[in-house]
């Protein structure tokens, strides 16, 4: 390795260990209670965090959005009271297994794909679960501040669509991780249609067909394919469910056009 990429892996570490430090910030109205959490997981679950560092601020002002990370619930990894059974991507610790304590006071929305089988959520959080070890992926996380920052700044220079960022399959960020698992599996995360208002919302790009290859936190909020399961500090009680499961996963699996229509009505 260079001098320079040196000194850069150096400097990208420390903005890494700035940006997870905690925000100076009141405490969330409401926090969720894990054990009533652990009693309504299953593997594969999405786990939509608030956050309390700097860069959950960050990610939540650039997104307009509540949820700053994401995570997946993938079943106990091992043993004892706690045991690790989330894989999340952490700015600084890369891909890795944490137990489900580490969102005690926090703010946590749990969703599910709705449609997929017991054995399809299985894979899902394992084929999550097989990248434990990978490091974060900071240069595409960068890209995509980068790629927001303008249109939240009142800046009005055209995006270069040749700028989007790209996520490397060796490193993840966070709703990239989750989302490669479901897309693999042939489960999309956004319509065509919602994902391009997303993204013109959000500014990423000018061009309304142009599919981008990296997810938001904001993006499993709004998907129609995923339904609330629990809500922080609540009954467990399911929220949003699409009309009819099984019928939208069989139309999204034999014709994802007819799949968009569907769902663009049910939202509407």
């Amino acid at each position: 390795m260079g001098i320079v990429a040196t000194l850069v892996q150096k400097a990208m570490k420390r903005l890494a260990a700035y940006l997870n430090q905690p925000c100076a910030r009141q405490p969330p109205m409401v926090t969720t209670d894990v054990e009533e959490l652990a009693s309504v997981l299953r593997p594969g679950d999405v786990l939509l965090v608030e956050g309390k560092t700097r860069f959950a601020a960050l990610v939540k002002y650039l997104t307009q959005s509540t949820w700053s990370h994401v995570a997946m619930y993938v079943g106990p990894l091992g043993d004892g009271p706690d045991p690790i059974c989330i894989v999340e991507a952490d700015i600084e610790g890369g891909v890795r297994g944490i137990s489900l304590s580490e969102f005690r006071d926090m703010r946590v929305r749990v969703v599910r794909a709705s449609g997929l089988t017991e054995v399809e959520s299985a894979e899902v959080a394992r084929r999550v679960a097989s990248r434990m070890g990978q490091a974060y992926d900071l240069d595409c996380a960068v890209e995509l501040a980068r790629s927001l920052w303008p249109l939240n700044r009142g800046a009005d220079r055209p995006r270069s669509d040749s700028a989007a960022p790209i996520p490397d399959t060796d490193r993840a960020i966070c709703s990239t991780l989750l989302a490669q698992a479901f897309e693999e599996i042939g489960y999309p995360i956004l319509p065509p249609a919602t994902r391009a208002a997303v993204d013109l919302s959000l500014g990423l790009t000018t061009k309304p067909a142009l599919a981008r290859p990296v997810h938001t936190p904001r993006d499993f909020d709004l998907s129609p394919f995923f339904a609330v399961v629990t809500q922080p500090a609540s009954r467990p009680v399911v929220l949003r469910p699409l009309a009819d499961h099984s019928v939208v996963f069989s139309e999204r699996r034999a014709a994802p056009a007819r799949l968009s229509a569907s769902v663009s009505a049910i939202r509407d």
